[in-house]
């Protein structure tokens, strides 16, 4: 499971984040959700688990723990990023991936950027450990 920690304001906007997991489409809900707070269960999103905390203080703000399943973030890469991905992974460099795949080394730079930035992780052996897993 991978976590993320979002401070958010009495309107439900993210006011800041613990690191940058995507969490798409969430934000309409967290805003419902901390509208909703204290009246009615609403229900998280399919695949998340939500705990959502009203702080003390002199504003109101709200503290949002998220967990995604490791499985939901390689499910959100696209064909092609996990092509490179796991070819990076296997230890092949940029260079034999674009070679192979029939693209340029900068378009398989910028892959694994977005790779590494969907799957929360900061370099190759990272990315190894999580396609491993």
């Amino acid at each position: 499971m991978l976590t993320t920690h979002l401070l958010l304001t009495a309107e439900g906007r993210v006011q800041a984040r613990s690191n940058e997991l995507p969490l798409p489409a969430l934000e309409g809900w967290l805003s419902r959700a901390v509208r909703n707070f204290g009246q009615r269960q609403v229900r998280a999103p399919e695949g998340l688990r939500v705990s959502l905390v009203r702080l003390q203080g002199q504003d109101q703000h709200f503290l949002a723990t998220i967990q995604v399943p490791e499985d939901e973030r390689l499910d959100s890469l696209t064909q092609r990023e996990r092509q490179v991905a796991e070819f990076a992974s296997a230890g092949a460099t940029s260079p034999e991936v674009a070679g192979t795949l029939g693209i340029s080394t900068h378009t398989v730079r910028q892959h694994l950027k977005e790779v590494y930035r969907k799957l929360g992780v900061a370099s190759r052996f990272e990315l190894r450990d999580r396609m491993a897993g």
